[in-house]
């Protein structure tokens, strides 16, 4: 039993409960230590700021004073530091961030990685987030809850918490885990089970290891292996999280539709991390002419629902919830800001520019490693120059003008809704990336 946890085998809801807890406070996760915190910005994928503005809130939210976070089971600190780093960035000092897990181990290094950096102002609460209506926390903007209500013993008692919690026009973000592409995971869950009570003497963590350091190359998990990160770089917190939790359950997308919205009253909106929503639609993969007519007048919920069947590789479900339906930024309004999405993300218009002259100005296959783009785009000398005014500043009305500008013969008696219609594509396709987003500028 390493470091006092142990393994649930059957048990009830209070005990399961207790043991989850005991488990995140004996084997704190993710795994970090605080001196990285001088090297690295570790980003978590759901809390980039202007993704959230451009997701939740019609790209027109300041984050400013008044703007409220709750991280509801935030871990060792993973999407706290992330938020409180760009607040700091943005120069907002007190904006309340609320850090709540009911693991101290956890919130000791997440307090040790926020003095690291210098992040002040982060109020630390140790208690469940199933305690959060007696809190008195008050009401949140936003709220990130990434990776906790499917370890609950009731998830929907857990979510009921966190409405109570979340601003009448705030927003969620989520992880919940992908029952399809965790197929090896539960495989290898339900076998050590049965390995582990035959061999009590054994500390659970190495019946695992010893289980994995055997796999046949036809098991599941190991056929599946780099779908999961944490079979090799997640140490022993990583590991017990993964195969010997006490407390593990995973949804599909029609499940999450009938919780989320069907009764919780919530409009879920998936993005998977690094991919955008490039996985939950089946045009992905099915791309010839007539299925992009069929999947036309296809529901986005069933849409979604056939892409996680064909991509397979979904093993967590990522997603904003508000109580809005369709809360984003919208295209085809000229008062919009085009932006590249932080500098982390190299793409930027002056580099497909160069891949646009690098083809020559014809045809060509767009690709995108992380992602998986692959879609050929039809670059004109209007796209071209539109891409090169995208700066992160220019709103489209400053765009267009430069384009009426540089391309008279072409441009000048063209609307801005037919630059719009002459850009869609390309927006389309980075913004299903979650590359290319939009802000308003306000005065």
């Amino acid at each position: 039993m390493p470091n006092g946890v142990d393994y649930l085998v059957n048990g009830d809801v209070d005990e399961s409960y207790a043991r989850v807890a005991a488990q995140y406070e004996a084997l704190p996760y993710p795994t970090r230590d605080p001196a990285e915190e001088d090297t690295r910005l570790i980003g978590t994928w759901l809390d980039d700021l202007d993704l959230i503005n451009h997701r939740c809130f019609y790209g027109t939210r300041r984050f400013d004073a008044g703007f409220r976070i709750l991280i509801a089971g935030g871990g060792t600190g993973d999407g706290t530091i992330f938020l409180a780093q760009q607040l700091r960035e943005r120069g907002i000092s007190n904006a309340r961030v609320v850090h709540l897990d009911v693991s101290q181990a956890a919130i000791d290094i997440a307090r040790a990685r926020a003095a690291r950096r210098g992040l002040s102002g982060i109020e630390f609460v140790k208690a469940s987030l199933l305690d959060l209506p007696s809190l008195g926390l008050g009401a949140f903007d936003y709220i990130n809850c990434v990776g906790v209500l499917h370890h609950l013993p009731d998830p929907e008692a857990g979510l009921r918490g966190l409405l109570a919690s979340l601003a009448e026009d705030g927003a969620m973000a989520l992880l919940l885990y992908a029952r399809i592409g965790r197929l090896g995971v539960y495989q290898a869950q339900a076998l050590l089970r049965q390995l582990l009570p035959l061999i009590p003497e054994l500390p659970p963590l190495e019946v695992c290891k010893q289980v994995l350091a055997k796999l046949p190359k036809t098991n599941w998990l190991a056929r599946t292996a780099e779908l999961h990160p944490d079979l090799h770089f997640g140490g022993d917190a990583g590991l017990y999280d993964l195969l010997l939790h006490a407390q593990d359950r995973a949804y599909d997308v029609p499940e999450i539709y009938a919780w989320f919205r069907d009764r919780a009253g919530l409009h879920p909106y998936f993005s998977d991390v690094h991919r955008g929503r490039l996985p939950y639609q089946p045009t992905q993969w099915l791309s010839e002419p007539h299925w992009q007519t069929s999947f036309a007048d296809v529901s986005r919920e069933q849409s979604e629902q056939m892409a996680e069947l064909l991509g397979g590789d979904l093993v967590m479900h990522a997603f904003f919830a508000t109580r809005t339906l369709d809360p984003h930024a919208p295209y085809g309004d000229a008062d919009y800001v085009p932006f590249f999405l932080r500098e982390t993300h190299p793409a930027s218009g002056a580099s497909l520019v160069e891949v646009i002259d690098l083809h020559r100005g014809q045809p060509f296959l767009l690709t995108h490693t992380q992602s998986g783009l692959r879609r050929v785009m039809h670059p004109t000398a209007l796209i071209r120059t539109i891409l090169l005014g995208i700066d992160g500043r220019r709103n489209w009305r400053e765009i267009f003008a430069t384009v009426r500008a540089a391309l008279p013969e072409q441009s000048a008696q063209m609307s801005d809704s037919l630059l719009f219609t002459e850009f869609a594509p390309w927006y389309d396709t980075l913004n299903s990336i979650e590359r290319l987003l939009l802000r308003k500028v306000l005065g």
